[in-house]
């Protein structure tokens, strides 16, 4: 669900930044999606009965429980374990070719997810540079940089570079940035600066603008939003943990980039619409807020009742306010976003059974916002609820879960490093 810590950037300056074009994913009022905008046949989702059946909890000739797992059962026979194709389709490699040069990839900002990503990569051959802040680059120079994955397996995976120096980007034939939203600006200055100016720029970021922003500061260049599907948890010395399942979406293009990337350990693929593809994540990193607040792991977190129903509401009021602005969405789970909050609402016996098919999770996984508050850092909240409460303030919305929500981060955000260990009910009454 939600993704790992992405603090890995060097020192740079940090300028405002704008909403991003994010919002352009509007449709117009009557408008349909074309083609493209729609899951292939057989994988558009539940018929009106099963659809029914979830909102009932109730179908003739069998008690409320047994029905309501039926239902979720029934739902979810219909989609791929993995998500259905994103809209527009995805250009997905049909070979994996490790070792396959792109020349020079520097990693922007290696934090968590840069450390994994730059390591699958540097493990499958690829010439790979960390430019990150020292005490990451320190952690690996002593310790090297050890992957570990769901399955258990731990691999030493070797970059080429770690560099502090942001000259390392002069170097580079590709640039994955993985910085926080607040560091972007400052990141595409350092790029405009130093990287040369035919290496395509793709943005591993959360939120909706930061490709936009880079976009912006690097014009003429191939810049490109991406979006990692899976979290990564830091454990100290060197190791970096994947705790969810999923994979690197990024923005279609020149190059064949998603097939050159893919390798045995991390598949990439490239799509045509990245729009409903980023709204879609950041209505599942809705949660990262929740249990930054939790003190919890997710795995943890998602077992109790209470948190799912807080989750649950949060999400619920999210969905109507971008249905309201025509805003597609595409999920990377086997259930479409808008049957979320009904599976999270169900008892946790039946919950635990649907969502064991839907993704896998380390015992371990922490939202990367729970890592920030108990570094004292800045969390990403204005680039995720953030963007929701704005479109809610346009429509004239009160959205009361998540503005409470809301607050509670930012109250623990002025109170420094911490850990808070609030309850559902504390959220809800703040």
């Amino acid at each position: 669900m939600p993704d790992g810590d992405r603090d890995g950037a060097p020192s740079v300056p940090e300028g405002s930044l704008d909403d991003g074009p994010g919002r352009s994913a509007r449709r117009r009022p009557g408008h349909q999606p074309d083609q493209g905008d729609r899951a292939p046949r057989g994988a558009e989702g539940p018929g009106r009965g099963d659809a029914d059946a979830w909102r009932s909890g109730h179908q003739p000739g069998h008690a409320p429980g047994q029905c309501l797992d039926l239902a979720a059962r029934a739902a979810l026979r219909r989609w791929p374990r993995r998500g259905a194709p994103p809209p527009g389709g995805a250009d997905r490699a049909e070979e994996i070719h490790p070792g396959t040069d792109v020349t020079r990839i520097v990693v922007a900002g290696a934090g968590s997810i840069g450390c994994f990503v730059g390591g699958a990569l540097a493990e499958a051959g690829q010439d790979v540079a960390l430019l990150g802040r020292a005490r990451v680059m320190d952690a690996i120079r002593a310790h090297g940089l050890h992957l570990g994955d769901l399955d258990g397996s731990r691999a030493l995976a070797t970059p080429g570079h770690l560099s502090e120096d942001p000259a390392i980007l002069s170097q580079a034939g590709l640039v994955l940035v993985t910085v926080k939203s607040a560091a972007t600006t400052g990141m595409a200055r350092l790029i405009a600066g130093h990287a040369p100016p035919d290496a395509p720029v793709i943005s591993l970021q959360n939120g909706i603008g930061n490709a936009g922003d880079l976009a912006r500061h690097l014009p003429g260049r191939d810049v490109r939003a991406g979006m990692v599907a899976f979290n990564v948890v830091p454990l100290g010395d060197g190791v970096f943990q994947r705790a969810t399942s999923g994979e690197i979406l990024i923005a279609s293009g020149p190059g064949e980039l998603a097939r050159r990337l893919s390798t045995p350990r991390l598949a990439w693929a490239e799509v045509r619409d990245m729009a409903p593809v980023q709204w879609g994540k950041l209505v599942i990193n809705l949660t990262n807020a929740v249990n930054a607040l939790s003190g919890l792991p997710i795995r943890a977190m998602l077992q109790d009742r209470a948190w799912r129903l807080l989750i649950a509401d949060q999400m619920a009021e999210a969905l109507a306010v971008l249905g309201q602005a025509g805003i597609a969405l595409w999920s990377n789970t086997p259930v479409p976003l808008r049957f979320v909050p009904g599976l999270l609402r169900l008892p946790t016996p039946i919950f635990t059974r649907v969502a064991a098919r839907m993704l896998v999770i380390d015992p371990q996984a922490r939202a990367s916002m729970a890592y920030d508050l108990a570094a004292g850092r800045p969390t990403e909240i204005d680039r995720l609820q953030g963007e929701i409460l704005a479109l809610a303030r346009d429509q004239g919305r009160d959205l009361p879960v998540m503005q409470a929500i809301t607050r509670a981060v930012k109250r623990a955000e002025m109170q420094g490093p911490s850990i808070p260990s609030l309850t559902p009910g504390a959220i809800r009454a703040g």
